[in-house]
């Protein structure tokens, strides 16, 4: 049986120009935080292993928990006929970004919306002025 990849459309073509928009904008974002948030560890000097390996392996837990319950909703009735479903109409994902992509902007925004929530919970969490440790002012 042939394996079938549908055609890329207009619809395609603007949520792929839609969503390339709110992934660049969303990059601009986490690399400000990650680049100038105090909670965020930086020195090569402040490193551990709470803040370093095992805050990563808790940002893929953290988004993984608070996505999976996200994609089920996405297929509740209501949700599924006008968000989700023009995912699943890719059953043959192959042609990379534009595949990945490929999803209602909606989706999309959710989706990336989570990511910077994981990403705050770890910080706070696992940071290097995270847990127990008072935030310092900046002086004026």
């Amino acid at each position: 049986k042939p394996v079938f990849q549908h055609k890329i459309n207009a619809t395609d073509v603007a949520y792929l120009i839609v969503n390339s928009t709110v992934e660049y904008v969303f990059a601009l974002q986490i690399s400000h935080l990650l680049w100038f948030a105090p909670l965020v560890v930086r020195a090569p000097t402040s490193l551990s292993l709470l803040n370093g390996p095992l805050a990563f392996w808790m940002l893929l837990v953290v988004d993984d928990m608070l996505y999976a319950p996200l994609h089920r909703a996405m297929h509740l009735q209501a949700v599924y006929r006008w968000v989700h479903k023009h995912h699943h109409r890719n059953t043959f994902p192959a042609r990379g970004y534009i595949d990945a992509a490929n999803e209602h902007p909606v989706e999309q925004i959710a989706a990336l919306c989570l990511h910077w929530v994981a990403v705050h919970v770890v910080a706070h969490t696992a940071g290097g002025g995270g847990a127990g440790r008072p935030r310092q002012r900046a002086s004026l």
